[in-house]
């Protein structure tokens, strides 16, 4: 997990794709996860690495899959506005 915080947003993709079997739900998943950890660390100096992941990681997903997404959006736009 601290690898990929640390990473520039320009290696995030390149970095996922790396994983066998990675896939757009899972990538979803993971997004959902940061976006938790991000959530719940109030005060903390972790909390905008986690929500900057989890929005490129949604932004990403958005990319991928052809499908709209209004659960997807919603948590983009909740991630923006906290930032």
């Amino acid at each position: 997990m601290d690898t990929f915080i640390s990473l520039e947003k320009s290696e995030i993709e390149d970095y996922i794709s790396g994983f066998k079997g990675i896939s757009g739900p899972n990538i979803e998943l993971l997004a959902d996860v940061l976006k938790e950890m991000g959530t719940a660390r109030t005060g903390s100096a972790m909390k905008r690495e986690y929500l900057e992941r989890a929005l490129e990681l949604y932004k990403l997903c958005n990319s991928a899959d052809k499908t709209f997404s209004f659960d997807r959006e919603s948590k983009i736009s909740e991630i923006e506005n906290t930032l």
